[in-house]
């Protein structure tokens, strides 16, 4: 694990991001840790237009790649704080920290 120093609340809002294409339909998801183990949630999901007649439909893959870019923009935030606090530029309880509450997850 990289980020052992730093903070158990933050590391928690890490989210692990996933694209499922099953023929027209994509689905975008999200997997995080929680206390009580993993959770997934469907982001958004959209209709891959494939006819002139259905171009309405790239409203919703619009939506769904601006969803992407935002929970990316989020992510990337929480990096550098993740990286602040494992290099103690934030500080960070011995009890806070991610090492001291791996055993949670066994």
């Amino acid at each position: 694990m990289k980020y052992r120093s730093a903070s158990i609340a933050t590391f928690m809002k890490r989210r692990i991001l996933g694209l499922q294409c099953i023929d027209d339909k994509i689905t975008l998801l999200s997997t995080k840790m929680e206390k009580s183990g993993f959770s997934c949630v469907e982001l958004r999901s959209a209709v891959v237009p494939r006819s002139w007649e259905d171009r309405i439909y790239w409203v919703r893959v619009t939506e769904l790649l601006l969803k992407l870019k935002d929970v990316c923009l989020e992510q990337d935030q929480l990096t550098k704080q993740l990286q602040s606090k494992h290099v103690d530029l934030i500080e960070v309880k011995k009890t806070h920290q991610v090492k001291s509450t791996a055993h949670l997850f066994d």
